[in-house]
């Protein structure tokens, strides 16, 4: 598409250059340029160029195959005709057409040399010894590195002559090309003069600024004390008045201050006093919930499994035992959870305070993911199951474990909470211990919330368990 437009374009300019060359020579002893050749440097080469920067070399010579098809460009436009011929060049060797490159470079040579173009001489000749150099054959590429070196010395470009100069230097290292290291030595003295002299006319602008930015600043300070004036004449206008307005307020302050302060250790006291009551209220119901509750809940579940010795007419006094050790754990968690009194906005870090000090009786390190929830909308039945299940998951480390690292995991979905404990202990075979009362305490409690729990562990490969919680919002 893009070469079908620029096509297109060429052959609309061309047309209208011819309608509009007929008044060309209308203003005698100026040169005009013309309209086409203005569209092929201003418009096309920059096309072109921009192509093969970019590696684009059949784009580019789409485009110089179209520009070139005007049989009168050679003629009336020598030097546009030969820039794009220099750009077919480079598109050629690109492409590994070498010969068509030759040949157009020479083809191309006596038109350069006619119209005096040094610029692209010098650019041609660099092309081709570049491309010698390719093909390892020196003596070749050396003689158009000086080509392109002497055309460089005719035209008044310095970065240019030292640019070629040194490309001749750097790669063909001979003692004939002494008078190139002369005057790539005088260009690189030049072009270092040159820098230095635009630095320092650089460095007067640079000063000129700043001397006037001083001078800009330094009024626009004056005029600001100026206007700091007028203001401190206003506001001291202001100010008798207000002084015994402020007298008044300030003594009414002082007076509401000194009330408020008086208030504020009265309440203070107090909240003190009802923070040490909950908390020994705190510890309390943590010691009943803890080994107290866990130990009954063993216990009575332990009794269950020994009634096969039992008379029967023991079998009565055994059930109403258990009834009232059941009876027993049921008002024990009662007044465990009616002494609670921990804000359900500390959850976590309730449970880190616990990790931390678990961690430092055992001295194990722990992992912990708590998440970003807020536990505010749940009932305090969930978070005592979690809490008492970590702190009997921790004890049982402690004890039997041997762990010297635990991780903790706990996620909630909008309907579950999901609780994954792991530690690195000595673990143990689930066949024998699964009816241990640690674990049989856990699966009880999660199965009256109708959770699900599961634990996982083998001998030297440490304990996984696994709980899910329902919730109920």
């Amino acid at each position: 598409m893009r070469k079908i437009f620029l096509s297109t374009l060429f052959w609309g300019i061309l047309c209208l250059q011819i309608v509009v060359g007929q008044n060309s020579n209308q203003h005698s002893g100026s040169k005009k340029e013309d309209f086409l050749e203005s569209n092929i440097n201003n418009f096309f080469m920059p096309s072109i160029i921009k192509d093969q920067e970019g590696g684009n070399h059949k784009n580019a010579m789409d485009i110089l195959n179209d520009l070139l098809k005007n049989k009168n460009l050679k003629l009336k436009y020598p030097e546009s005709y030969s820039k794009l011929k220099e750009r077919q060049i480079v598109s050629l060797f690109a492409l590994k057409r070498d010969k068509e490159a030759i040949n157009t470079f020479n083809e191309i040579l006596p038109l350069k040399e006619n119209i005096k173009d040094f610029e692209g001489l010098c650019f041609l000749n660099g092309e081709m010894s570049n491309y010698y150099l390719t093909q390892n054959r020196k003596s070749k590429a050396k003689s158009h590195a000086i080509s392109a070196c002497d055309n460089a010395l005719k035209t008044g470009d310095k970065e240019l002559q030292f640019e070629k100069i040194e490309f001749l230097l750097v790669n063909f290292q001979e003692s004939a090309l002494s008078e190139y290291f002369n005057k790539h030595a005088q260009l690189k003295e030049d072009l270092i003069r040159e820098i230095n002299e635009v630095e320092k006319s650089l460095d007067r602008a640079n000063h000129l600024n700043f001397e006037k930015e001083r001078s800009n600043k330094k009024l626009i300070e004056e005029k600001k004390l100026l206007n700091l004036e007028i203001e401190k004449q206003k506001q001291q206008k202001m100010v008798a008045g207000l002084v015994a307005m402020i007298a008044l307020f300030t003594l009414c302050f002082v007076l509401l201050l000194f009330t408020k302060k008086k208030r504020k250790i009265f309440q203070s006291n107090e909240l003190e006093k009802e923070r040490v009551k909950y908390q020994e209220r705190d510890k309390i119901a943590q010691k009943l919930r803890g080994p107290v509750l866990t130990n009954l809940h063993g216990i009575r579940r332990n009794a269950e499994l020994f009634n096969l010795g039992i008379e029967k007419g023991d079998s009565q006094k055994y059930k109403s035992f258990l009834n009232d050790l059941e009876s027993l754990e049921n008002e024990l968690d009662k007044v465990s959870d009616d002494l609670t009194t921990s804000n359900k906005q500390d959850f976590n870090i309730s449970i880190h305070q616990l990790f931390y000090k678990k961690s430092k009786e055992g001295n194990f390190t722990y992992d912990l993911e708590l998440g970003n929830k807020k536990w505010t909308d749940l009932e305090d039945k969930y978070l005592n199951i979690i809490y008492t299940t970590l702190q009997e998951l921790l004890q049982n480390t402690l004890k039997h474990a041997k762990a010297t690292k635990v991780k903790l995991s706990i996620k909630r979905s909008k309907n579950d909470v999901f609780l994954k404990y792991k530690d690195n202990g000595i673990g143990f075979n689930i066949n024998n211990q699964i009816n241990g009362i640690g674990l049989k305490n856990i699966k009880s409690k999660v199965e009256k919330l109708n959770g699900e729990s599961s634990i996982f562990s083998k001998p030297e490969k440490g304990m996984q368990i696994e709980i899910k919680l329902p919730l109920r919002h």
